[in-house]
């Protein structure tokens, strides 16, 4: 985990350049989350340790990994082949840092999808201002630097409700980070020597482990209907 922050420090000294070609931003409601509630104080990246990050590469083959800290305010996910994606501070105010540091590897991305959820948060997208009670403000994928060289979808999915009330639309649990490149040596994807610095705000669980899809109406429904068959069917039997 040492090496975590070993790269932190060198790509934050390197991070200065133009910002991507393109950004688009998207926002999709499903598949619908529920949780208890979230607490809007200062996320740093240390407290989503346990999150979930699959990256797709440019070959088509897919890795896994898991969020971690190496202590202080600092987490995130790396590999020997010179792949990170991290940063050191709270989520609010700091940049997350993603970068193939070369010479390591020739692998290219295609997208990363984090599930932010696993590690007991949310992505918090409504700018200056509370939406969902108790989340504050939030801040949505901004670019704030990067080598220019693709351009760049961003997918929030998953949008979080409050136990039985409806979502307002400022939290997510899932954001999916989709790359096309407009240079044709980078075969399409961000690649080696790429470096991209980006907000993303994100918010706690009240509790661990705590967010689960809402139940769609046809399993709610189902649900319902076994209920009431059960009630009749006590009923019956008791009037035997």
């Amino acid at each position: 985990m040492k090496n975590i922050l070993i790269v932190f420090s060198v790509m934050f000294l390197l991070v200065w350049g133009s910002n991507a070609n393109a950004l688009t931003v998207n926002y999709l409601p499903s598949p619908a989350q529920t949780t208890a509630g979230v607490y809007a104080y200062a996320t740093t990246f240390d407290m989503m340790a346990g999150m979930s990050v699959k990256v797709t590469w440019g070959d088509d083959s897919i890795s896994d990994f898991t969020w971690s800290s190496p202590g202080g305010l600092a987490g995130g996910v790396s590999d020997l082949g010179g792949f990170t994606l991290g940063s050191i501070g709270d989520s609010y105010s700091q940049s997350w840092v993603l970068g193939i540091l070369e010479p390591y590897t020739s692998k290219t991305i295609q997208s990363i999808f984090i599930d932010a959820g696993t590690g007991n948060a949310v992505f918090d997208v409504l700018k200056e201002t509370e939406g969902t009670a108790n989340s504050g403000a939030g801040y949505p994928f901004t670019v704030t630097n990067s080598t220019g060289n693709f351009d760049i979808t961003a997918t929030y999915s998953g949008a979080v409700q409050i136990g039985g009330a409806a979502p307002v639309g400022d939290l997510y649990r899932y954001l999916n980070i989709d790359f096309t490149s407009t240079a044709a040596n980078y075969q399409g994807y961000f690649g080696v020597g790429d470096y991209l610095t980006f907000r993303a705000d994100t918010d706690n669980l009240m509790y661990e482990n705590d967010i689960a899809p809402v139940p769609e109406p046809a399993t709610m429904l189902l649900l319902g209907t076994g209920f009431a068959g059960l009630i009749g069917f006590r009923l019956r039997k008791k009037k035997k």
